[in-house]
């Protein structure tokens, strides 16, 4: 199996999952790179941000049982480097900050009541890639906001990183239990910490959160209808939940 990986801090431990199995091909890149590498079918699986998986689930397949999450991250933090004292806020942002940048606009609107200017990062360095670079406006104090912790505290919810996806109709029961098995033993040999600060399992609050994320992408014009959220499906000899 050929599996291509969002390289990020919180879904390392997805590669990690992956490395030893015997006939595991694993790709770690940017989310830009992985979605082409599964288009070009360079890649049987991809591991992408969960927006990404959403926005485009007509033309793919999502696979279900296991994904990446978190309550917070520190690599998702967002500094504001003169706080929250401008009424409209400056966003430097690419293509591998798409997603931290829909969260950012998102957190800075509803619970902070600021308005976003979204703007191309062009040469503008973005480190980490994937998150977006405000612009230092106004005499206030820095500031800084955790996306994942942030989107808790909205939505109630562990903020859903990252999803397994394949190309349309390629995700039968074999693509699903192989990629499964390995995540689910792997989760299975982690410690109760690092279950907690990076989640494997595709749970009832995930997909809870994936609906409350479906619901933003409408509302901030980033999909014409809210998105289902649907998942591949086994065959009817599946051998029971793995959760």
């Amino acid at each position: 199996m050929r599996l291509a990986i969002w390289d990020t801090p919180f879904t390392e431990p997805v590669g990690r999952a992956f490395d030893p199995v015997p006939g595991a091909s694993v790709f770690r890149g940017s989310s830009v790179e992985v979605v082409a590498r599964l288009a070009a079918n360079q890649a049987d699986v991809a591991l992408v941000p969960a927006d990404h998986a959403l926005t485009v689930s007509d033309n793919v397949d999502i696979l279900p049982s296991v994904a990446v999450s978190m309550w917070l991250a520190g690599s998702t933090r967002l500094v504001l480097p003169s706080g929250l004292s401008s009424p409209v806020l400056s966003l430097h942002t690419g293509p591998e900050s798409l997603y931290m940048t829909l969260l950012a606009r998102i957190v800075l609107k509803e619970h902070y009541g600021k308005q976003m200017l979204i703007l191309d990062g062009g040469d503008v360095p973005l480190d980490p890639p994937w998150m977006p670079l405000v612009v230092a406006e106004g005499d206030g104090e820095p500031f800084e906001i955790d996306l994942a912790q942030e989107w808790l505290e909205m939505a109630h919810y562990p903020l859903v990183a990252g999803l397994f996806i394949t190309r349309k109709g390629q995700a039968t029961s074999e693509v699903i239990r192989s990629v499964r098995d390995v995540v689910v033993a792997f989760d299975d040999e982690r410690s109760d910490q690092e279950r907690e600060m990076i989640r494997l399992r595709l749970d009832d609050v995930s997909v809870a959160s994936l609906s409350e994320l479906a619901d933003y992408l409408f509302y901030y014009g980033m999909t014409p209808e809210i998105p289902g959220v649907t998942f591949a499906s086994l065959d009817e000899e599946e051998d029971g939940p793995h959760e």
